[in-house]
């Protein structure tokens, strides 16, 4: 199911969005767990996290540690970029 740290069934694709608030980014993360046919348990097991975190995470709260939501993100195969 993993490989390399990350998912197997990652659908590629170049679909940019434009995230400002911490529920844009929940609802994203939310879309591709279903999309790979992941429960919270098994996202949260296999990110070392627990399913609290991703349950806070996908509804949007703006207080979750930022590390853990990337590390969340990049195994969902969710790119982030930053521009200035």
């Amino acid at each position: 199911m993993t490989r390399g740290g990350k998912l197997d069934n990652i659908p590629e694709r170049e679909e940019k969005m434009r995230i400002r608030k911490a529920s844009e980014l929940g609802k994203l993360l939310r879309a591709q767990r279903k999309e790979q046919g992941l429960t919270q348990l098994q996202l949260a097991a296999m990110c070392n996290v627990g399913p609290r975190f991703i349950g806070e995470l996908e509804r949007g709260k703006p207080t979750v540690e930022l590390e853990k939501a990337l590390y969340v993100a990049d195994m969902l195969g969710v790119r982030i970029e930053a521009e200035s």
